[in-house]
């Protein structure tokens, strides 16, 4: 029978979160103490063998009809979340599409609007 790993929420103000940052360490790894991130430790027969972050970041994915709208309100629009959530203590983050879906959302074009691409890929959970 296989060992079960146990899921556990670490507080961030304990001496398990200081664990769990000097582990994430031992690989490469950086623990975010951030009130909009929820940490949870992954227990093998009570040994620690990895963590997930649990992200409560708003993030937004703008559409924009072509017909209706400039590029100049695409740039208005995003400097607009990027103030808002700057004002209210967030990164935030902005959703597009892979550079390989949509050739709008190329890297210069990021780079122009002073975004940084996170480099990372977002999976949806199917329901089959």
């Amino acid at each position: 029978m296989r060992t079960p790993i146990e899921y556990k929420l670490i507080p961030k103000d304990s001496a398990e979160f200081l664990e769990l940052a000097d582990f994430a360490e031992s690989f490469d790894h950086l623990v975010v103490d951030h009130p909009q991130i929820n940490v949870y430790g992954h227990y093998k027969d009570n040994k620690l063998v990895g963590y997930s972050d649990q992200v409560f970041i708003p993030t937004i994915y703008p559409a924009f009809h072509p017909e209706h709208t400039t590029p100049r309100d695409v740039v208005q629009t995003l400097h607009d979340w990027r103030v808002y959530n700057q004002l209210t203590g967030g990164p935030g983050y902005i959703g597009v599409p892979l550079q390989n879906e949509r050739i709008t959302f190329t890297n210069e074009v990021m780079e122009k609007l002073k975004l940084e691409r996170m480099n990372r890929e977002i999976f949806y959970i199917r329901k089959d």
